[in-house]
């Protein structure tokens, strides 16, 4: 037998028994760099000299990724135009709405042109606190315009809106309220929450609920989530909510 087929023998052996050799003898009679004599078959030099191999044909590069968001909407984006469009308000709202003199008569739907109206939706949603802590984003967006006068001491520009969550007939419970501000009368505007913090309260229940008072139309309200993905995978989507109620 060869010189050089006692080495593939012995090599053959390494793989199957675990033994080494010296690759001195390779580079001998195979006419290999010197700067490969004396390592051994495998170790630690030679997987540099393998990862010095793969740079040199260039490196991969980090994917960018981006928090890409879908939204949910509930009414539709039409741009406030009549004839208004419904809302559902969930058992537990409800009880909230009647225990503090919110009753139907004085309760508005989406595109409400008129004052002294209480928008009201339940947002059907069934995410636990754990999904929720996995979005990148997670809110609810509010497309408004205001119905009164922004720059006197009354109507819209004391509006507020207010955000809770309830499941099955127990009374709705707050969960933040944050004031609309000043905004010319009928010029659209956008006001979002970000309920990520409060994740573990909504993460709870089975409905977001939204009340806006008093003064201000609301066209939809969009439920917001958001997932990390590459940039070249993000098509930011919107899609009706009816098939949720």
């Amino acid at each position: 037998m060869s010189r050089v087929g006692v080495l593939v023998a012995m090599a053959t052996m390494g793989a199957c028994g675990g033994e080494m050799f010296d690759e001195a003898e390779v580079v001998e009679q195979q006419g290999l760099p010197a700067t490969y004599n004396n390592r051994s078959w495998g170790g630690s030099d030679a997987k540099a000299g393998a990862t010095a191999k793969a740079k040199s044909l260039g490196d991969p590069q980090p994917i960018a990724m981006t928090c890409c968001t879908s939204e949910t909407l509930y009414g539709t984006a039409d741009n406030f135009a009549l004839p208004q469009d419904t809302t559902y308000v969930s058992p537990g709202f409800n009880s909230y709405l009647t225990s503090v003199g919110i009753s139907a008569a004085i309760r508005g739907k989406f595109d409400e042109p008129g004052m002294d109206r209480h928008f009201v939706e339940s947002l059907k949603f069934g995410e636990r606190k754990e999904q929720i802590d996995a979005y990148c984003k997670f809110g609810v967006r509010l497309h408004l315009k205001s119905n009164g006068t922004y720059d006197s001491g009354s109507n819209a520009n004391n509006d507020s809106a207010i955000i809770m969550a309830s499941a099955g007939n127990a009374n709705s419970v707050p969960i933040v309220a944050q004031s609309l501000g000043l905004h010319p009368t009928g010029v659209p505007y956008d006001h979002t929450f970000n309920l990520k913090p409060y994740s573990a309260q909504i993460g709870s229940k089975d409905f977001i609920d939204v009340r806006v008072q008093d003064d201000t139309s609301v066209d939809y309200v969009a439920l917001v989530r958001g997932k990390m993905v590459p940039v070249n995978m993000c098509a930011i989507s919107a899609e009706p909510a009816s098939s949720l109620r």
